[in-house]
């Protein structure tokens, strides 16, 4: 039987491997914890089995969150495809004997759904009446422009959030997105963004730094 804890695993032997990054390990520990409640103890790579991990989305579909409400379908599939790959590797590393088969598992796709022009402009002039500050810059001013950036750019908030003053040009209004912070880290993206952000975006210019720390 594998001595080792299933998020020891995942931090010293997936993680590295698959080169996830900070905020992709959180998601995968966060799953990591509904399993730890599900077993009632700290799961063990043994623990990736086909009939321990199928038990476990049983006890996900059933189990209410602390907000009494049933978890959707997808965040569901999420935990399995989570786990699936957790043994697909640990298989591989021949930390655990068989490799583990699922039946399917299915869940339907719905429309998004996003904000009105209107319900972001509130979100927006809401923002602008924050008080104090936030990571080192008034609170109103990072909150109202990284909301006023994204609904303009429609960027990722973790690419968002690395973005560094050097990658964006307020004159030509325009900022690019590096690779390596991007989802795939596969190519570069180019921005561009409104006379008003950029106007705004200048009250706190501070080359060397990230646009939102």
């Amino acid at each position: 039987m594998d001595s080792q804890t299933l998020r020891d695993f995942l931090l010293e032997t997936y993680a590295p491997l698959k080169g996830l990054n900070g905020r992709t390990v959180e998601i995968y520990d966060s799953t990591l914890k509904r399993f730890r409640e599900c077993l009632g103890r700290e799961p063990m790579v043994s623990d990736l089995t086909d009939v321990a991990i199928s038990r476990f989305l049983r006890w996900r579909l059933e189990t209410p969150n602390s907000r009494n409400q049933l978890p959707r379908r997808t965040t569901v599939l999420k935990d399995r495809v989570q786990l699936l790959a957790l043994a697909s590797l640990a298989f591989r590393k021949r930390r655990i004997e068989e490799d583990v088969v699922l039946p399917q598992f299915r869940a339907a796709g719905r429309l998004p759904r996003g904000y009105l022009r209107e319900e972001v402009e509130r979100l927006i002039a809401d923002a602008a009446r924050r008080r104090g500050s936030y990571a080192g810059r008034p609170a109103a001013w990072w909150w109202r422009t990284i909301i006023w950036w994204s609904w303009e750019t429609g960027c990722r908030i973790g690419e968002t959030l690395q973005l560094r003053w050097e990658y964006v040009d307020l004159a030509d209004r325009r900022a690019v997105l590096i690779a390596e912070t991007r989802k795939l880290k596969t190519r570069d993206l180019e921005k561009r963004f409104s006379p008003a952000l950029a106007e705004e975006l200048a009250k706190q210019h501070r080359p060397g730094e990230l646009v939102w720390p």
